[in-house]
């Protein structure tokens, strides 16, 4: 993304993605990608799709009721790690609810504040649609979570 202007914006660029980014267990019926994030973002993927089941106050990373073996912290801590070694690319990800929640568990919105709370500088929330040049270095949030 550093030979693109900063001034376009991010609709008009295409960007890789992948469906299930994180279902990497559970053979045929849950397991979408052969890649871990960080080799994801070596092949150019920009856009992840992000599954995420409340348990208590944690989002753990699921696919239908399959547990992926890692929780919303992994993800994002994958995403700021690529970010930091390369700031000038951005990561548009897709965070939504996955399978059934916990009985009572805090509002998914409530829990997503939790995860980004110390890592606001990271992630861009906002509702309108923004060039590259406001979210280099910066996970831009779509999606249901977005309503944060």
């Amino acid at each position: 993304m550093k030979r693109v202007d900063d001034s376009k914006k991010l609709s008009d660029l295409s960007i890789p993605g992948t469906h299930d980014s994180c279902a990497r267990v559970g053979g045929i019926y849950a397991e979408c990608q052969a890649l871990a994030l960080k080799d994801q973002f070596a092949i150019g993927i920009r856009f992840l799709d992000v599954r995420c089941r409340r348990l208590g106050a944690k989002f753990t990373i699921h696919h239908g009721s399959v547990f992926q073996n890692m929780d919303f912290a992994d993800v994002q801590n994958a995403c700021i790690e690529f970010l930091k070694a390369n700031p000038s690319e951005c990561i548009v990800m897709n965070v939504q609810e996955e399978y059934k929640p916990e009985e009572n568990p805090p509002s998914f919105e409530v829990t997503f504040k939790k995860y980004i709370e110390g890592h606001k500088e990271f992630w861009y929330t906002d509702a309108a649609t923004p060039a590259l040049g406001q979210v280099r270095g910066k996970i831009v949030l779509v999606g249901r979570a977005r309503r944060v």
